[in-house]
């Protein structure tokens, strides 16, 4: 409408193909790595905590997809952040005393944990472009 104010929407945050090479290296291979190693702690320890973690996992694979304005590289972060972790889950449990809070099958763990953070991460560089095309909306 004619004198209306547009509200611009909140920057977005910068994309992963601008950050340093140091920083691209933590969000593919640290900040999985230490999910990781937290989730194993958590899958002896309580179930509560482990279905909680988990479901900070699958926030996080959507805000490291939303850093991505296309499918393939953001679906390829998923596969290397969710093989890391899985990595670290299987691999400290095999050391870890105490029995597991869950059923947990080692060999289907990192295959699922793969394809689960492929498609979140897909899914937020799905929203990123959506973010892209929109349109501002008028003030109130």
């Amino acid at each position: 409408m004619p004198g209306q104010r547009l509200r611009s929407p909140r920057p977005a945050p910068p994309l992963f193909a601008e950050f340093s090479p140091l920083r691209k290296v933590l969000t593919v291979v640290g900040a999985p790595l230490l999910f990781g190693v937290i989730a194993a702690f958590t899958l002896v320890w309580w179930l509560p905590a482990w279905w909680t973690w988990q479901g900070i996992g699958i926030l996080g694979a959507v805000v490291g997809g939303y850093e991505h304005l296309r499918l393939g590289p953001a679906a390829l972060r998923g596969a290397a952040g969710g093989l890391v972790a899985a990595a670290a889950v299987v691999g400290l449990r095999a050391v870890l005393p105490g029995e597991d809070v869950t059923d947990f099958d080692p060999v289907s763990f990192p295959v699922t944990a793969v394809i689960a953070s492929v498609i979140l991460h897909s899914g937020g560089a799905l929203l990123r472009r959506r973010r892209r095309d929109a349109r501002p909306v008028p003030a109130e």
